[in-house]
């Protein structure tokens, strides 16, 4: 099934602008559910890896670094449209980035573990383009 309609709008453009091999998506869920999701938006095509998970997405990301040993020095860059998935990112390091659309019912979230909001994903493109 087709669920393109759901994703944010300028998603593929976006991601196309992005080198595959360093993306990861981090999603939170049940592991079939969020496959079928994935899978239905037509987004794993541009991800070096799709995670599910049920722990703490920092965590996760922090695993997963040691697991694709990542460099000491890499800079992971976590963006997410919940501020509940920050706490405990900066604590390892990981530059957090909140992304605010209009049309997410997360967007009136106030988010302080969150060192960078945005609200498109040209604004998004910019931060990623100082690192």
């Amino acid at each position: 099934f087709d669920i393109r309609k759901y994703c944010f709008e300028g998603t593929e453009d976006f991601l196309n602008t992005l080198p595959k091999n360093d993306l990861y998506l981090l999603t939170f869920g049940e592991e079939h559910f969020q496959n079928l999701k994935v899978d239905g938006s037509g987004l794993r095509k541009f991800f070096h890896r799709v995670i599910v998970t049920q722990r703490d997405k920092s965590e996760e990301i922090e695993r997963v670094a040691k697991k694709d040993n990542f460099l000491t020095n890499e800079t992971i860059i976590f963006c997410d449209n919940r501020c509940g998935h920050f706490m405990g990112a900066k604590e390892r390091g990981i530059i957090t980035i909140h992304l605010k659309r209009p049309t997410d019912k997360y967007s009136l979230e106030q988010c302080k573990d969150c060192q960078y909001q945005v609200s498109t994903f040209d604004e998004l493109n910019q931060i990623l383009k100082s690192f």
